[in-house]
């Protein structure tokens, strides 16, 4: 048996450094559709970036690599990285990052947060699945007082899973 509430899940860490990953383990992985994940954290130096999504080699795994240029939507399936989408964001990383994800049906929402900007762009048809544990992790970023959440809003009750050999979440 499963139980997903419509709170979701939230991790957080003091510090997260280069090569370092974040994830909310007790969120579920296979939920595929009506996914918004945020994270929030300190910069102390932006380095090379970071990566915010869902899972990492899991098939179907989407996310999001945010450096000082460019936003690049990448997928993970049949063993590669597959770039689905990239775009100049035009932001400054200084103090303050936040970035949210909302993923529904066929469409993903980016946004970012920063203390001197803003960035917002919509992917239509993002057909890839989002499978995968939530997680962040850093590309070289500096990062203190880190928050993650992972909720899906179309889950107002708990949800009871059953099945059999067949069957998994």
């Amino acid at each position: 048996v499963f139980l997903l509430g419509k709170d979701g899940a939230r991790v957080s860490a003091a510090t997260l450094s280069d090569g370092q990953t974040l994830s909310v383990n007790d969120f579920a992985r296979s939920i595929q559709a009506e996914n918004k994940i945020s994270m929030t954290a300190d910069i102390t130096s932006w380095g090379g970036g970071i990566v915010v999504g869902k899972g990492t080699t899991d098939w179907g795994a989407s996310y999001v690599t945010i450096d000082d240029t460019n936003v690049v939507v990448n997928i993970y399936q049949g063993g590669s990285t597959i770039t689905k989408y990239r775009k100049a964001h035009g932001l400054t990383f200084a103090q303050l990052v936040k970035v949210v994800l909302n993923q529904n049906s066929h469409n993903l929402s980016i946004k970012i947060i920063t203390l001197n900007g803003y960035f917002e762009s919509s992917i239509s048809d993002f057909e890839y699945k989002f499978n995968g544990f939530p997680r962040i992790t850093s590309v070289g970023a500096s990062l203190t007082n880190v928050s993650l959440s992972a909720s899906n809003p179309s889950y107002q009750y708990p949800i009871w899973m059953f099945g059999d050999s067949y069957f998994g979440a």
